[in-house]
């Protein structure tokens, strides 16, 4: 198994950020989130009812695909 510091990690995973953003590769957020297609009905009531309780109290609910 290779151990590798999290720092030197760190430093990495930014330079190939840097690389990608430079080669206009980089994907949005958007890109990245999960669309929930393998979703069970109890996952996606769940997200529903998260949504309604942040509604309720005011809040912006946090975007997700249910």
């Amino acid at each position: 198994m290779k151990t590798v510091k999290l720092s030197k990690y760190l430093e990495w995973a930014e330079a190939r950020r840097a690389e990608l953003a430079a080669e206009g590769l980089l994907p949005s957020d958007e890109d990245l989130r999960n669309r929930g297609l393998n979703r069970t009905p109890e996952k996606r009531e769940l997200l529903r009812r998260i949504d309604e309780r942040a509604r309720a109290a005011g809040k912006t609910p946090i975007k997700s695909y249910y």
